[in-house]
């Protein structure tokens, strides 16, 4: 996915924490326009909770974008709940395009 967002012009950060993020997020001085995020993280995070973390630092108005294999009926409506946009893996480059250029308005 950092090769195809990097194709796209995008300049990715890549964590594999919500802590991680924060902390390069801190070191660099950017603001994420997006936050994608694998649903399962390590230690037991979620998803959710890490865009939720980058959220409350970086600002409500940041789209979340869940990553997942899960197709599991309470996994699915947990992300539905959340409110973040969900794309199941293997994710296709022009779905991630396409919901990018929406969240972006581009």
């Amino acid at each position: 996915m950092r090769e195809v967002l990097q194709e796209w012009g995008a300049d990715p950060l890549l964590a594999s924490s919500a802590d991680e993020a924060l902390a390069q997020l801190a070191d660099s001085g950017r603001r994420p326009a997006v936050v994608i995020a694998d649903y399962r993280l390590r230690e037991g995070e979620t998803g959710i909770r890490a865009i939720a973390r980058l959220q409350d630092v970086c600002g409500a108005g940041v789209p979340g974008v869940l990553i997942t294999g899960d197709t599991a009926a309470e996994r699915l409506r947990e992300v539905e709940a959340s409110g973040y946009h969900l794309l199941h893996k293997p994710v296709r480059p022009v779905k991630l395009r396409a919901l990018l250029s929406f969240l972006l308005g581009a």
